[in-house]
């Protein structure tokens, strides 16, 4: 679980412009799991059209892990 908490705030700080570019991450996470972790977090919501975006707990999370890193 541990390696699949790490890749989802990876993809999601690609995703914003932070940290490793979303080009070099993209193609080596395991995105069904991502996502579903994601949303499991609620770190993310999905938008009526099936898009997804950060919700605020998912923002301060990538903010918060941000700083840390």
């Amino acid at each position: 679980m541990e390696e699949i908490e790490r890749q989802t705030r990876d993809y999601l700080r690609a995703l914003y412009g932070l940290g490793t570019p979303s080009v070099e991450i993209l193609p080596v996470q395991n995105l069904p799991a991502v996502l579903a972790f994601a949303r499991l977090q609620r770190w993310i919501v999905e938008g009526p059209d099936g898009g997804h975006g950060l919700s605020p707990l998912g923002v301060k999370e990538i903010a918060d892990n941000a700083q840390t890193s």
